[in-house]
């Protein structure tokens, strides 16, 4: 549930972005990396261990962490920090 979570925000995140900036979705954050960004958010509470989950993942580049690392933990702070809905009955 916390990965489905991130995964769908990290896609709705690389969408918004790419629109805001023009670019390609592929430009601003690769597929295999955005498929790596989930969980690298999602596995961990600890911020030091999400950065190192991040900075491990292969392709994504030296500018594309400048730019984006402190908003992606942030968009997985918000997105975890939210109770998810119960399930239903």
């Amino acid at each position: 549930e916390r990965r489905r979570r991130v995964e769908q925000a990290v896609s709705a995140w690389r969408r918004r972005e790419a629109t805001a900036r023009g670019w390609p979705e592929q430009a601003v954050l690769p597929g295999h990396c955005a498929r790596e960004l989930a969980p690298a958010l999602a596995d961990s509470d600890e911020e030091a261990v999400r950065r190192s989950a991040i900075d491990g993942i292969r392709g994504l580049g030296e500018r594309r962490r400048a730019w984006f690392t402190d908003a992606w933990l942030e968009l997985g702070k918000a997105v975890l920090d939210v109770p998810s809905a119960p399930p239903p009955s």
